[in-house]
């Protein structure tokens, strides 16, 4: 569940969107529109670890940190990888797992 979102660390108004990964499918849920559905990959040898989703003609390669059942996401331009996670500069997703009951 998206929990907070930033833009150049000012806060976004995003509320109430899912995202749901499922082995190499990530679905995103929002309140209002259509599901989103795509296919991704994980490059976990790469510093910092990368978050390649495919949809178009050119796949979204995010920088990613997993601590937990935190997961941050670091949106840059498409020819930029961003190097830390200050949230400076870019759009920085911040998700935590849904606890199943």
């Amino acid at each position: 569940m998206l929990v907070a979102a930033t833009m150049d660390n000012q806060p976004m108004a995003l509320q109430g969107v899912e995202y749901v990964f499922e082995g190499g499918s990530m679905t995103v849920r929002a309140p209002v529109g259509q599901e989103q559905k795509t296919t991704f990959t994980l490059e976990t040898a790469a510093k910092p670890k990368v978050l390649v989703v495919e949809h178009g003609a050119k796949p979204d390669r995010t920088p990613y940190e997993l601590n937990g059942d935190t997961l941050k996401i670091a949106f840059t331009s498409s020819d930029q990888v961003a190097a830390d996670f200050s949230g400076k500069g870019y759009v920085m997703f911040t998700l935590t797992r849904k606890k199943s009951h």
